[in-house]
């Protein structure tokens, strides 16, 4: 059976991989023992609560439900993680990223890496739009 090529194919391609990359060193940096499948999750609610923190919102548990689309059942779970990972830190009734976390040599060098795949990908998404634009 015949298949149309994808429009964009190659390009969607890099994006994935891109994602995936940063995903990937994501969880090296802050939950290395933590399977993929179930890193992802926990990359996701953490990104939320630094998402939340440095736009001033409180990153409660309720709104983060909210936001997420989460049980707030299993968001609490899911917080208890990473709270016990290191990752976030209770403070009241708010979640907040820890710092000391954060700044630590390893997650510090990742961060370096994900944003240098993200140029990385830039440059060749952009190195593909060139070479589209050519006249043949």
């Amino acid at each position: 059976m015949p298949t149309a090529a994808t429009i964009f194919g190659p390009q969607r391609v890099m994006l994935v991989e891109m994602f995936f990359r940063s995903l990937e060193l994501t969880r090296e940096a802050y939950l290395p023992d933590v399977k993929f499948a179930e890193a992802f999750e926990l990359i996701m609610i953490g990104g939320k609560v630094y998402d939340m923190q440095a736009r001033g919102h409180a990153a409660t548990c309720s709104n983060l439900a909210r936001a997420i689309e989460m049980p707030r059942a299993t968001l609490h779970r899911k917080l208890l993680q990473l709270e016990k990972a290191g990752v976030v830190e209770k403070c009241g009734g708010r979640y907040v990223m820890s710092v000391a976390c954060m700044n630590g040599p390893v997650p510090v060098r990742n961060f370096k890496r994900r944003v240098a795949n993200i140029m990385q990908a830039a440059k060749k998404l952009s190195e593909m739009d060139d070479a589209q634009s050519q006249p043949s």
